[in-house]
């Protein structure tokens, strides 16, 4: 799955971090990785592209 479709579910997910709920696409700070990681492998999991996993991941946090 392409960088740009993860932003677009990650739109739609919440962290859990804290009370605030950011967009797991905007996080308000860095409690929320572990849930973007965790996001991220369920996104592929269910497109059946596991074996892009941590190239995906990888990829989301270089651009910090």
């Amino acid at each position: 799955m392409k960088e740009d479709e993860i932003k677009k579910n990650l739109k739609n997910m919440n962290c859990r971090g804290c009370s605030n709920r950011c967009s797991l696409a905007n996080p308000g700070c860095n409690r929320s990785k572990v849930f973007i990681d965790e996001a991220i492998e369920k996104i592929n999991k269910e497109n059946k592209d596991e074996e892009n996993d941590w190239i995906n991941i990888k990829l989301f946090w270089s651009d910090e």
